[in-house]
């Protein structure tokens, strides 16, 4: 929503998860499939297979993809047939390095897995979606270890780590982004799934709900 005056309606409510009111109808705009897309695959080691990510990001070749997988850099190029080989060619020049070319249902497979994280699939550790500045994802996930998929050219991190890690995952990420506990473990107990909010933050969202919900009735325990 453009030039609101007021509350960004659309946001609060998307955002909010339940806690001010209830959605009763949603409207989704649609796209065409693409004709074309192509993955972009290069073996890197993980900081530069993050680098490459926002060096793609950053070009003008429209880039609707960009993960790091099992330590493959991916980057997908979407469009009409022409358009797609096009900034293929252009973009892998401008990189360098070693690029292999995915195209079709061997593409959509690539992306499949990491929009589900299939790598984590086998895992019986604890499960964390970090939300995190592409620049500090490198460092973040090299300082907490564990098995990860990135996303988002770095911005979307997924984790495996052992259980009872939430605190120092949570110190180790500092002001640069947040975690959501996804699947907890043994060692787990206790640990918030969300994020904490921060003074300022929760202050905030207090006051919104307080004008939102008077009544607390969407509040955590119902009314009070």
């Amino acid at each position: 929503m453009k030039n609101v005056t007021g509350y960004d309606l659309v946001k609060l409510m998307a955002g909010s998860q339940g806690a001010l009111g209830v959605l009763t109808e949603v409207s989704l705009r649609v796209q065409a499939l693409p004709e074309a897309e192509v993955t972009l695959v290069s073996e890197q080691r993980l900081e530069a297979g993050l680098a490459s990510l926002r060096a793609a990001l950053g070009s003008p070749f429209d880039i609707s993809g960009a993960a790091y997988d099992q330590s493959r850099a991916l980057i997908r190029i979407e469009g009409m047939a022409g358009s797609v080989a096009y900034r293929a060619t252009e973009l892998t020049k401008r990189l360098g390095g070693d690029w292999q070319q995915v195209t079709g249902a061997d593409s959509a497979a690539l992306w499949a897995d990491v929009r589900d994280a299939r790598a984590l699939h086998t895992q019986t550790s604890s499960i964390w979606r970090l939300h995190v500045k592409p620049t500090e994802a490198a460092r973040i996930a090299t300082a907490l270890g564990g098995q990860t998929v990135i996303d988002w050219g770095g911005a979307l991190v997924w984790l495996a780590l052992p259980g009872g890690i939430g605190t120092q995952l949570r110190a180790t990420l500092g002001p640069h982004g947040h975690a959501t506990l996804i699947r907890p473990a043994p060692g787990d107990e206790g640990t918030p799934a969300a994020h904490p909010e921060a003074p300022e933050v929760a202050a905030l969202t207090a006051a919104i709900r307080a004008k939102f919900d008077p009544k607390r009735l969407f509040a955590q325990g119902g009314p009070n």
